[in-house]
């Protein structure tokens, strides 16, 4: 499975969960809103740091957010 969209499918249940707009997440996680919808569609991933926001802010399980993601999944991201 493609990380992207791991934390894209991931990101959209923890915002729905919430009840919570795009603008307001990106609000959250410090981005524009137009990085946060890209990071939501798969399109890009999001940094370390912004990943610890989203783990702070709504205390995420950082296990549970990268379950699906295999080794492989982390090589195919690095050789992009």
């Amino acid at each position: 499975m493609d990380i992207n969209l791991v934390i894209a499918s991931y990101l959209y249940a923890v915002r729905e969960e919430h009840n919570l707009t795009q603008e307001k997440m990106a609000e959250i996680i410090d981005v524009s809103v137009r990085w946060y919808q890209s990071i939501e569609t798969g399109r890009n991933v999001p940094n370390f740091k912004v990943i610890c926001l989203l783990v702070k802010s709504f205390d995420l399980d950082l296990r549970y957010l990268l379950r699906e993601v295999t080794y492989n999944d982390l090589l195919q991201t690095t050789q992009r």
